[in-house]
């Protein structure tokens, strides 16, 4: 929660002030420095700041005995996310560290939530994989393999919770003006998606009836011509789809979401 999309959807809870929210970073002097930058963005908002690496599995076992004792759970935002590329070449501990961050410490987090979750019969389980969970993309098959798995995650949990009244439901964002995509040289900040729309991904899932659910929204470009299209689809290159979009003089965002009408409590359809 301490930079790029977790920190924008933190400072939009917090400002709302909808929820009681608590906030996860990784360091505990960016811990200090947040609680009071975020205490004066709205000292209404009741927060709680926890410090847990999620490359450290004893951290987020810790993490998720506390989330299991916490009352009234009502939303869970798996955010957190490294990048590392490589395919075949990629070194077993990055391999590791990579899985642990963007698969592992969701699911852990989601047992821990889930089971507080049907306690109280409601809420809300929002992870934010990427679009490369989507598509295959060279040089980064080990990143799309763990967002793939988080992808999958999301899809067996929207039927297995949707009995207990806990919608789920899978965000896919492609370049985000964020730090993960900083060394990313031919793309100007202004020509990536913006933390801010994955914001606005998340307030409307939450606006939306208890008869429906969104498994899955894909936030991409929309690509100007077909020809750009047909350039970056399928298994080209990834420094190819690089050169194309940079060549792209402004971003623009498409929501490919299929809203899915809730029949019954235990049945959708």
């Amino acid at each position: 929660a301490s930079r790029g999309i977790g920190k924008a959807i933190t400072e939009d809870f917090i400002r709302k002030a909808e929820f009681d929210v608590m906030a996860i970073v990784r360091t505990p002097s960016l811990a200090e420095h947040l609680r009071d930058e975020w205490a004066m963005l709205n000292p209404a908002c009741r927060l709680v700041i926890k410090v847990a690496d999620f490359s450290d599995a004893d951290a987020v076992q810790t993490l998720c005995h506390d989330l299991g004792k916490t009352q009234n759970l009502a939303l869970l935002i798996n955010n957190a996310g490294i990048f590392m590329p490589g395919t075949t070449d990629i070194e077993y501990q990055n391999l590791l560290d990579m899985t642990e961050v963007n698969f592992f410490a969701p699911f852990l987090l989601t047992q821990a939530v889930s089971h507080a979750m049907q306690k109280n019969k409601q809420g809300y389980i929002i992870n934010i994989a990427s679009n490369a969970a989507r598509r295959a993309i060279s040089g980064i098959g080990a990143y799309s393999a763990s967002k793939h798995a988080l992808l999958g995650l999301s899809s067996s949990l929207m039927l297995e919770l949707l009995p207990h009244n806990i919608k789920v439901t899978n965000i896919n964002p492609g370049f985000t003006n964020t730090d993960m995509t900083r060394h990313f040289p031919n793309l100007a900040d202004d020509e990536k998606i913006q933390p801010q729309d994955i914001v606005n991904c998340i307030s409307f899932l939450l606006s939306l009836s208890p008869g429906a659910i969104i498994p899955n929204i894909d936030v991409e470009w929309a690509l100007l011509n077909k020809s750009n299209l047909d350039k970056t689809s399928g298994c080209q290159p990834f420094t190819q789809a690089i050169r194309t979009l940079s060549g792209m003089p402004a971003r623009v965002i498409l929501f490919k979401a299929r809203i899915m009408a809730i029949a019954s409590p235990t049945c959708a359809s």
